[in-house]
């Protein structure tokens, strides 16, 4: 009998990993080490900074203020340390289908982990626009605040299937997806 039941529970763990368990290792596990896509997406961009201010000693003097902006636009790209304490604080909060319960305006956020008010509201529109969170406003509060299912996930696997095609819109792409402003900012100095 106790054999029977062990039998039973590792039929309904190999049943259970099929579906979910393959979807991420197959298609999270082989995107980068860290985070979904984020080190393909911010490594190339510091490459280009690093080329951009290597090229600003050679270059045409009338030519630097434009190449000054290309740099402060591709840093303000990358992740700073607000953006991942946003990130973190929301993850604390995700529940089942990574929605978060949020309560709190931004300012109550940015007022509970000390950092200014508009350097968190910056961090939400920023995480919003590469894909990270997706969320709505109704009278001025967000709501439906929801991490990408393509990061990680909380539930079940035919309800991430499910989310993954509802939200189409809210996350038209993975994380860290190269976006047009992106590709602008990326191609090489004219």
């Amino acid at each position: 009998m106790k054999n029977n039941n062990a039998q039973q529970e590792k039929s309904k763990k190999q049943k259970s990993d099929n579906g979910f368990y393959q979807f991420c290792t197959s298609n999270l596990g082989e995107k980068d080490s860290f985070g979904g896509g984020m080190e393909s997406y911010e490594v190339p961009i510091r490459k280009k900074i690093k080329e951009l201010e290597d090229s600003l000693k050679l270059i045409d003097v009338n030519k630097i203020d434009d190449i000054k902006a290309r740099i402060k636009k591709l840093k303000e790209m990358l992740l700073n340390s607000v953006d991942m304490k946003i990130y973190f604080y929301l993850r604390q909060r995700m529940g089942y289908g990574n929605l978060v319960k949020l309560n709190e305006s931004q300012t109550t956020i940015a007022d509970k982990l000390i950092l200014p008010t508009a350097s968190v509201k910056r961090s939400f529109r920023k995480l919003k626009r590469i894909g990270v969170i997706s969320y709505q406003i109704e009278n001025k509060r967000m709501v439906n605040l929801r991490i990408s299912p393509f990061l990680e996930w909380r539930g079940d696997g035919e309800t991430h299937n499910n989310v993954i095609h509802e939200l189409v819109e809210s996350f038209k792409s993975p994380p860290f997806a190269k976006s047009e402003e992106y590709q602008k900012l990326m191609k090489d100095i004219a």
